[in-house]
């Protein structure tokens, strides 16, 4: 994961977006010459697409798949594999996705862990607001992340998926 040197709306930048077809709805991805820099799950791909451009006002889209897209989808099959990012966010969001990214499939963390992994224990609320603004839907596993009694709660594309999620990654499903 690098840090995106995003400025003014992605202003100079050329990202390239396709819908990937996947076992949990489509999603919209994006991404720079670096790495993903936007994954979204698409039930409205002219949605998602209006969102990619609200987050990047200032780049030059283009609808075309690229090595990067082959690679995120790719997550789908293998569940493993390293996946480059190109992403953007504070230092403590930035924290805050590195720990989401240290939690393996199949497993699952409260927001107070999350908050204790990134050295603010007391902050499990502003790690929950990092977890809501995450720009990349499944890579970052914010679908990992439940609440302190063990309850799974909401998710920013239905809770329904992230249990389907979850599901799969328990090795409930395998033929999703």
């Amino acid at each position: 994961m690098t840090p995106g040197e995003y400025k003014n709306g992605g202003a100079g930048l050329q990202i390239h977006y396709s819908l990937i077809p996947g076992p949990f709805g489509d999603l919209l991805a994006a991404a720079t010459d670096k790495g993903i820099c936007f994954m979204r799950f698409s039930d409205a791909p002219s949605a998602a697409l209006d969102e990619l451009r609200a987050e990047y006002p200032n780049a030059r889209l283009i609808g075309q798949e690229t090595a990067f897209h082959r690679q995120a989808a790719d997550i789908f099959r293998t569940r493993c594999g390293r996946i480059t990012l190109h992403i953007k966010g504070t230092p403590f969001q930035l924290k805050v996705w590195q720990a989401l990214l240290d939690i393996p499939a199949g497993s699952l963390q409260s927001y107070g862990t999350v908050a204790q992994a990134v050295g603010s224990p007391n902050a499990a609320r502003a790690v929950g607001t990092a977890i809501g603004q995450n720009p990349v839907a499944l890579l970052i596993p914010c679908h990992r992340v439940i609440r302190e009694s063990g309850i799974i709660g909401g998710y920013r594309w239905q809770r329904g998926r992230k249990m389907a999620i979850l599901a799969h990654e328990l090795g409930d499903t395998d033929d999703v």
